[in-house]
Formats: C-alpha cells, sequence, structure tokens
C-alpha cells in the first residue's frame, strides 16, 4: 500500500459499528471510528460522539484536535466536552455520554481506547460533524526483562505483544518462545542502545517503534511491519520462535592469507546493482505526522 493512503486513513475519521479496531504502538495520531453518533436537547443542539481510537491499554490521549485547532482554543470554550478512555479492562461508563438518549450503563467499551464527546451546535464554529484527532501513546506491553507490563516504543516488545495477544495478534503462550525469553532480551537489549543519527545531533534508541497495526492484515504482513523496522528475522526451531535482530558485533574468527590453501578470486560490485539515490518515505511527527521524505545522498550537497 502506498504509504500516503495508508497515512490519509490513520488521520481521518471513518464511522461504522464494525470497522477494524486498530493497535497503536509507540506514538502516533490517530483519527479513530465513530461508533455512536446522537443528538439531544429541544432544537437537537447537542451533538454526542464515542471515537474509538484503539485497541487498549495504552499509556495515555495527549493533545486533540477538532478540525486541526488543539482543542483546549478559546473558540471552544464552553462548546465542547470530552473524556479520555485508555481501554483498561475493568473502565467504566462515560459520564457524559450517559446524557444521550441511547448509551446506557452497559456501554464500558471495556477493553478499547476511546473519546467520550459532547459538543453544543455553534455555526460560527461547527459547520458538520468535526474531524477530531488524538496524539496517542499507544500499548502498554510485557518487558520480559523487568517482568512489568508498561509503555514501550521497543520493536521487539511491541512484537512479543502482538504474538501472544490473544484479542487482536497470534495468542502463542510463553512455551512457544525459549526458555525466559532469552533471545527476545537480546533483541530488546539491542534496540535500546543509545546511537546519534547524526554529527552533533542528540542520542536516541538505535531502533524503536511507532506504528498503527491493521487488525484486518494479515499476522505475516503486520509481523514484516516490526520486523522491518528493526532488522529482525524470526526463526521457528526446535518448536519456539526466537527474535534475531541485526546489530554490529566483534568478528567470530580472524581470517587471514594463511587459511588460503589455493588460488582465490574476486568479484567487485556491478554497477547495474548500486543506487544512484536511495529516497525514503515515512510519517513525521514533526511535520504534523504528514507524509515526508529524505533523500541521501542529500541534494543540497550536490
Amino acid at each position: 500500500d502506498d504509504i500516503e493512503d495508508q497515512q490519509d486513513g490513520v488521520l481521518l475519521n471513518k464511522q461504522s459499528n464494525s470497522a477494524q479496531i486498530p493497535v497503536i504502538y509507540g506514538n502516533r495520531k490517530e483519527g479513530g471510528t465513530r461508533v455512536f453518533v446522537e443528538t439531544s436537547g429541544s432544537d437537537n443542539d447537542y451533538l454526542y460522539i464515542a471515537l474509538v481510537l484503539c485497541e487498549g491499554e495504552i499509556q495515555s490521549i495527549q493533545n486533540i484536535w477538532i478540525n486541526d485547532v488543539l482543542s483546549t482554543d478559546s473558540k471552544f470554550s464552553g462548546l465542547v466536552t470530552i473524556n479520555k478512555h485508555l481501554g483498561s479492562d475493568t473502565q467504566t461508563v462515560d459520564s457524559t455520554l450517559l446524557n444521550a438518549p441511547s448509551w446506557t450503563s452497559a456501554h464500558t467499551l471495556k477493553g478499547v481506547a476511546y473519546l467520550g464527546i459532547r459538543l453544543k451546535w455553534d455555526r460560527e464554529v461547527f459547520g458538520s460533524i468535526p474531524n477530531i484527532q488524538a496524539d496517542v501513546l499507544g500499548r502498554k506491553v510485557y518487558d520480559p526483562r523487568k517482568g512489568a507490563t508498561e509503555y514501550s516504543q521497543n520493536p521487539a516488545l511491541c512484537l512479543l505483544d502482538y504474538m501472544t495477544n490473544t484479542r487482536y495478534g497470534k495468542g502463542l503462550t510463553s512455551t512457544s518462545f525459549e526458555s525466559d525469553y532469552a533471545s527476545w532480551k537480546n533483541s530488546a537489549d539491542i534496540c535500546d542502545i543509545n546511537v546519534t543519527p547524526y554529527s552533533s545531533g542528540s542520542t536516541i534508541d538505535m531502533f524503536s517503534c511507532n506504528a498503527v497495526i491493521n487488525t484486518d492484515n494479515t499476522l505475516m504482513t503486520n509481523m514484516k511491519v516490526f520486523m522491518s523496522g528493526m532488522r529482525g528475522v524470526v526463526p521457528y526451531t526446535q518448536g519456539v520462535y526466537k527474535l534475531i535482530v541485526e546489530a554490529a558485533g566483534s568478528p567470530l574468527f580472524a581470517f587471514t592469507e594463511d587459511h588460503i590453501v589455493e588460488g582465490i578470486s574476486f568479484e567487485g560490485e556491478k554497477r547495474s546493482n548500486r543506487y544512484n539515490r536511495v529516497i525514503a518515505t515515512f510519517t513525521n511527527p514533526q511535520n504534523n505526522w504528514q507524509e515526508d521524505q529524505v533523500d541521501y545522498p542529500d541534494r543540497s550537497e550536490e
């Protein structure tokens, strides 16, 4: 799929009561799906919306935008009520949505991160149902190194969560992995290694995961999203899944001329296999989560 089309789908509001619920790992801006829309009041001047963002439980819902304007802007004063729900399995009903005629105490949306919204009609502010987006810090995942479940952008831990989750993932048990998750711990440590991305830049983790996973996709399609972001492979050997992440390391064997017992030939890289330029396209949080790209070599230096 084209990355621009994927990104448009993430940021736009959809309306459905049967659409897939995505999984957010790391930090992403999400549009969500309106699963409930209803009006009330003598002139239908109140609009109630349940906007589902993703599977829970997530770390937090931060800034919220209404038609690309922060919800805290003074133009919305007295017109907007938004309650945030992080998707725990024990969350209770939204108190604001209870004022809608059809919403009841049974509508808790357990396990789903969503916004309970009430908008008061004002023709100067709302021309139609607005597009609402939220800045989400996503899934809490299990870290076998700590024995704790917490927010993480570590792609090894995010993949482990996806493979073990019984609701939207593969549903594997601990017996499907090697004893004490040895390779998964090692791979998570590699992802956490601090690197400097460019001269004089601030250090960052070697690999991180900030992804919106479409649960309509096949398991293998989604696993490739995780693995490509950390140069990883998941071999299945002797009945267990392991994770291997490519990283710099020390040589295992020192090869010298003394090991050459007969003639040797060299073949250089073919010109037809060389790239003139590499263009990487990505979602840039510094550009309002829009599509961006980087070239190598840098065109500005030509």
